[in-house]
């Protein structure tokens, strides 16, 4: 039986991979079906003078193994962000 993981502790462990992106940035995951979820970062949209939007920057295909390891497509295989403030995670 595959083990229970809530998307916060999902996007906890992709967290911990990539690192906490800029501040201000929110991080959605959505689950998709079975043991599939996808996980996009949107980032404050700078090049905007007018309005504060976003842009989406990265996105994973998560896939949960029986054992509860997470599997990204495409594999993260080094930190992309240094920041220090964790995103606002929304599970919807």
């Amino acid at each position: 039986m595959a083990a229970k993981i809530s998307p916060e502790k999902i996007a906890q462990r992709v967290l911990n991979r990539i690192g906490n992106p800029p501040e201000h940035s929110k991080m959605y995951v959505r689950h998709l079906y079975d043991r599939n979820y996808r996980i996009s970062i949107y980032e404050p949209n700078t090049d905007s003078i007018y309005c504060k939007t976003t842009k989406l920057t990265h996105s994973w295909f998560i896939t949960l193994s029986e054992a509860g390891h997470v599997h990204t497509d495409p594999p993260i295989d080094k930190k992309l962000f240094t920041g220090n403030k964790k995103p606002i995670i929304i599970c919807p």
